[in-house]
Formats: C-alpha cells, structure tokens, sequence
C-alpha cells in the first residue's frame, strides 16, 4: 500500500522520480501511469543512408503535465588527441573538434561542457574554444555546419581494479546551461572517426550515451517538492592502457628475481645459510621494487597490488619449507618430506603458471 500510495506523491509526475539504473521513473498523479519522455523521430531528406534520428525539435514535459518545444542539437565530437591522464587527480587533457548543424539557437554558448574541470583559483573552467567557422556558406567547408576546436583538461572516473590492465572512459559530457533545455542527436558510430593519438593509451571503441536527469528541489517555505528535468549527452572513448613500460620494469625484475629464489632450492642442503639469504634477499627487493613505484589512490586492491601479494606469498612459502625439510621432526617422516619437496619443485611453478595465465587472459580482455 505504501508503495502506491508513493506513486501519486514522492515520485508523482513534476514532484520526483524514481532513479533506476538505467531510466529515472515517474508516474501520474491521478492514474498511477509511468510518465515518459516523448521523442519524435523522422527520416531524414537528402541523407545518404536515411536512419531513424530526432526531429529538429522536441518537447519537454512540465511539472503541471503540459509541454513545452525544446530544440534537437546535431553534434559530434571528433576527439583528436587524449594525453596526460592522471589516476590520482582523475583527470586527463583532451583536444578535440567540435561540429554542430547550424539551425536556429545552435550554438556553443548553449552547451555546459559537465565535466571540464574546475580550477581551484580562478574557480572557472579549464577548457579553451576556437571558433574555426560559424556556419556561413563557404567552399571550404560544409553547408551549415558549426566547426569549433576545443581544448582543456577533463574529469574521469577510473576504475583501478584491474591496473594496469585495464581500460578506462574518457568521456566528454556536455548538458544544457540555466534555461536552454535541449537534446543531442550524434552522428551513426559508424561514421564517426575512430582514430585517437595517446602516448599511453590505445583507443579500442567508442559510443555516444544519452539520458535523462533532473534536480531534486525542496520549496523551503511551502515544503513543496518538485522536480526540474534536463537532458544530458556524453561521448564517450574506452582506452586501454599501454603495459611496455610496467612490464619492462616491474614485471620482468619480478620474474627473475623469482627465478633466482625457485634455483636456490636445488643448493644443497648444507649450504642452508646460502638458500635462505638468497630467498630472503629475493623477497625484500620485491618489497623495495613495490615501494618505488608510483602509489595510486584507490579504494580497492589493484591487480598490481595483487600480483606483488602473491609474489610475497610464493617466497615466504619457499623459505617456509626450505626451513621445515631441515627440521629434524620433519626429516624423520620421509613421507613429509617427499610431500614438501614435490610442493616446493612442481607446486609453486604451477602456482605461478596459473597467475600468469590469469594475468594474460585480463590482458586480452581488457578489463
């Protein structure tokens, strides 16, 4: 009952919305009816391959129901070049074209670029447009096209799990600024270009997101609740990191340093002093290794965090048993030493194997 009775009041229509993971809903007050975005959809004339896309114009639903005209924007983002990205900072710098239909009210001045970022001091955006033609009829350019290049750096949310295997959004958001609602309508991805220059990143696909959002307000005199509606668009590129560089200088020093402590074991046992200084030393440059690498600020364990874990794992079982197969108690059971040398010879280089298949199989994926 109660959840009914919330549908014609918390997420009545212009009063609040539900926010799902893939739509926000919102139901009328007087019917209990989900409300949703009306779109019109036309073919266009004089395009080559004629696709379903938004009309020119649209309508917005109000908070009392009725609607009001808002304006269709034909954009595309040519993103050019994407570079210094920092995962601390969660920012990277990106230079791109930007190009929009010049039909009545398109503009660039219309357009809040979301995730742009915010400096500190002068509390104002990092971003620099050039207007490079403004839509008028010219030979060297495309009939009624805005062209405009832009440049700044940009916010983005990496996910750090599978570092440095993984690939990340670069995105560039754009919304409508105080009172001109519109909508965005993108160019077919496979039109769109695909080429991106990074020095640390390879661009592996793209895609162009649309939604709906809305800002709750309270009304604090009346107390009444309500709703104000808004479109968003976000152009979005996932780029996979560049691994030479960490494998040359972690993952391999890691290898041969493992490599170093599994060989020690084949020493002769009475030169036990030697084993364990080998395979002591082998986990303290491991340590060492891991504290001069650049620390990153995650919430989570990254894969990398991972890799060196079991890497101290793998040495500390080495040393383990290297100093059990000597115990006296441990010697008189010849079943048990059997056991603990097949471990040590076979157990930890199929151990070791598994990791790197794992590690491979993420590699390829990208994830």
């Amino acid at each position: 009952m109660a959840v009914v009775e919330a549908l014609t009041t918390t997420y009545a229509s212009g009063s609040g919305a539900f926010r799902g993971r893939f739509n926000n809903w919102s139901f009328d007050a007087r019917t209990r009816v989900a409300v949703r975005p009306l779109l019109l959809i036309i073919l266009p004339t004089g395009a080559k391959n004629r696709r379903r896309q938004l009309a020119p114009f649209q309508f917005l639903r109000l908070r009392d129901g009725s609607l009001r005209r808002i304006d269709t924007l034909y954009i595309d983002i040519d993103l050019v070049r994407a570079h210094r990205a920092d995962d601390n900072e969660k920012t990277f710098l990106a230079e791109f074209y930007l190009s929009m239909r010049a039909n009545q009210g398109a503009d660039i001045e219309r357009l809040d670029f979301t995730n742009a970022y915010v400096d500190q001091r002068s509390n104002g955006r990092q971003i620099t447009i050039e207007k490079l033609h403004d839509g008028s009829p010219d030979a060297a350019y495309p009939d009624r096209m805005k062209i405009y290049r832009v440049s700044g750096r940009f916010l983005f949310k990496p996910d750090l799990k599978a570092y440095p295997f993984d690939t990340q959004r670069f995105f560039i958001e754009i919304k409508p600024l105080s009172g001109t609602a519109f909508l965005v309508q993108p160019p077919p991805q496979s039109l769109r270009d695909r080429d991106v220059a990074s020095d640390d990143w390879q661009a592996t696909g793209q895609y162009v997101g649309l939604g709906e959002d809305f800002i709750p307000i309270v009304d604090a005199y009346t107390h009444a609740p309500s709703v104000v509606p808004f479109y968003k668009a976000q152009y979005v590129w996932l780029m996979q990191r560049e691994v030479n560089d960490y494998v040359l200088r972690v993952i391999a020093p890691l290898l041969f340093i493992l490599i170093v402590a599994y060989v020690s074991i084949f020493i002769p046992h009475p030169h036990f002093e030697a084993i364990v200084t080998i395979q002591v030393t082998a986990l303290l440059s491991a340590v060492a290794l891991y504290l001069s690498l650049p620390q990153l600020d995650s919430d989570t364990a990254t894969l990398s965090d991972r890799l060196f874990l079991f890497y101290y794992l793998m040495v500390s079982v080495m040393i383990i048993i290297t100093i059990a197969r000597i115990n006296k108690h441990v010697a008189a059971r010849k079943w048990l030493k059997l056991s603990l040398g097949f471990v040590h010879t076979l157990g930890i280089p199929l151990a070791v194997a598994a990791m790197a298949w794992h590690v491979y199989a993420l590699s390829q994926s990208g994830a």
